[in-house]
């Protein structure tokens, strides 16, 4: 690890562009190479073997397959076969990118150990999975079925580019078979985590939205069941799923990661003193589990309702990260009351080392995956994936993002996410001030009680241009906006400090996407002051003020322009501290 690279993907503080190797394109064999980073449990390495990974497009007009006898065909109903190797590739190319063309669905290969296959097929992926059945719905992916699997999209979000793509976690598997591994534990246990919170939502009425930021006794009245949710000391909401969810995720990363640290955002207080509202987080725990027996059994569960509360406080730590430890943080639903009238929310872990991020993973479970990865449509707060369950993006520093459909049992097939094919943004730099980034696309939330918006309105040119600002209240379904969007999207979150002192970020608000965002293309994330952000200060990030999420290209542009801003409201303060003074 680089912890002082500035220009590449660190934390959200590095550069991500076209790197030296491209995506994977060819097998390993995890299990039986020596490593001694995020090194898991060895029966657990024993489930990494014999892995094909597959590229394909959906653009692709000759399909060949290495070591077989293929068939030419339009990216369907392509045939592979290889009876003699055990571990083979298949390959789909384009040189079309960066376009919007999605008129059919890519194959899709089933990858074993003696033969590949490739053609349409349904891919089933729906909330009953928590209670072990299934409705199946056609989805539009390309890649092999095993975790491991990568494919790319001529769509706008999923480029057809890989000859100066990133590698993928897959590929690393040659240098660190355990960073693959990890990530296929941690992809696992979000999947799970979310089964969880589908399972909740059914159980939500869905009633006329009140907003995000309403109180929470609105949020009850509008629907939400007896002894679901509750009031945190801050008046935030908590609901069963966020502590099932907390106590899924730790369990579940603990039996392969034993000697990891963990940050979570909820405690069991609640839980110890309320009979009623513990016995629904236990039986949400008990019936959850991936519809894949083998997956479910990489993945640690809580025996009892007391280990379950256990297991969630283990999160509750208060201590800083220590040097050379490694650290598992998590939001188990960020964006909670947008949960609760089903709107956007999400499920996220990072993994930290030295203060720095090196694995981040979050779903959407209500994010169309067809719509907004394949299609390139937006992320919209109330345009929610009812039947299925979301989309999953996840990366590796150094080795690019990726984007998969959320399953109920194995992972479904990846596609790369490298928006580095993308135009970068432009600033007309002839026109003064904050002119110049009137053409951006800004992401914000307006129902945020932490931030000011009217601060982003400046940078976007005034209230009707700040109108096609994307809203979305969760921070991390913001992350995944820009992630999953083009190279002008941009994040400035102002502290609003007019009614109360500032209170430092969380760190679980800030962990994972950022590096996600970073990975899949050229960006920065920092403080307004334009500080990288690191996470080695415990549950709060006491160094930082404010967020700037944006291209990289323009990042110290809006940096500078923010420090501008910042001068001339410290003396604004300023006068009329002193102007109540000589009163």
């Amino acid at each position: 690890m680089d912890p002082n690279r500035n220009q590449r993907s660190n934390n959200g503080s590095g550069t991500n562009g076209n790197g030296n190797n491209p995506p994977v394109t060819k097998t390993v064999k995890t299990a039986t190479t020596k490593t001694t980073a995020l090194k898991p449990a060895p029966v657990q390495a024993a489930r990494a073997t014999n892995t094909s990974t597959a590229t394909a497009s959906s653009t692709a007009t000759n399909s060949t397959a290495t070591n077989s006898n293929a068939t030419n065909s339009t990216a369907t109903n392509s045939t592979a076969t290889n009876s003699t190797a055990t571990n083979s590739t298949a390959t789909n190319s384009t040189s079309a990118t960066n376009t919007r063309t999605v008129t059919h669905r890519p194959a899709q290969t089933t990858a074993t150990n003696n033969a590949q296959t490739s053609g349409r097929q349904n891919v089933t992926r729906t909330a009953a999975g928590a209670e072990g059945s299934a409705r199946t719905q056609p989805r539009a992916t390309a890649a092999s079925t095993n975790t491991n699997a990568t494919a790319s999209t001529s769509g706008p979000r999923a480029t057809a580019s890989t000859a100066g793509a990133k590698k993928t976690a897959a590929a690393k598997t040659e240098d660190d078979p355990s960073l693959a591994y990890a990530r296929r534990i941690a992809e696992l246990a979000v999947q799970r985590a979310v089964l969880v919170t589908k399972t909740v939502l059914r159980s939500i009425p869905k009633k006329a939205p009140a907003g995000p930021n309403a109180p929470l006794s609105q949020k009850q009245n509008a629907g939400t069941t007896d002894g679901t949710s509750a009031a945190k000391k801050d008046n935030s909401p908590v609901t069963i799923a966020d502590f099932a969810v907390q106590a899924l995720l730790i369990s579940g990363m603990r039996k392969a990661f034993p000697n990891y640290g963990f940050l979570g955002e909820e405690t069991a207080g609640k839980l110890r003193e309320d009979e009623r509202m513990r016995e629904k987080v236990w039986k949400l725990v008990q019936k959850t589990k991936l519809s894949d027996p083998a997956c479910e059994a990489l993945l640690g569960k809580p025996g009892g309702p007391q280990e379950m509360m256990d297991i969630i406080d283990i999160g509750a730590s208060k201590t800083n990260a220590e040097p050379n430890k490694k650290y598992i943080i998590m939001d188990p639903v960020d964006g909670t009351s947008a949960f609760m009238e089903h709107g956007q929310y999400a499920v996220v872990l990072g993994m930290v080392e030295n203060g720095h991020e090196i694995m981040g993973v979050v779903a959407g479970p209500n994010v169309k995956f067809d719509d907004v990865v394949l299609g390139g449509a937006k992320i919209r707060e109330f345009d929610t994936d009812e039947d299925g369950l979301g989309t999953m993006i996840s990366a590796v520093r150094g080795y690019g993002a990726t984007a998969r459909p959320v399953g109920p049992g194995e992972l479904l097939p990846a596609v790369p996410l490298n928006r580095a094919s993308q135009p970068p943004p432009k600033l007309d730099k002839t026109k003064p001030g904050l002119a110049k980034f009137y053409g951006l696309k800004y992401v914000d939330s307006e129902n945020s009680p932490k931030s000011r918006w009217d601060k982003v309105q400046d940078f976007a040119g005034g209230p009707d241009k700040y109108k096609k600002a994307l809203q979305l209240y969760s921070s991390h379904v913001r992350y995944m906006a820009m992630a999953l969007g083009d190279r002008t999207y941009t994040q400035i979150r102002w502290p609003d400090e007019r009614k109360k002192p500032f209170k430092p970020w969380s760190i679980w608000d800030h962990v994972g996407t950022p590096l996600i965002y970073t990975e899949s293309g050229p960006s920065k994330v920092t403080d307004l002051h334009g500080k990288p952000l690191t996470y080695n200060e415990g549950r709060d990030m006491l160094s930082y003020y404010g967020i700037i999420t944006a291209d990289a290209t323009i990042h110290k542009a809006i940096v500078d322009a923010v420090k501008v801003e910042l001068a001339a409201e410290q003396k604004l303060v300023a006068a009329k501290k002193l102007t109540a003074a000589k009163k």
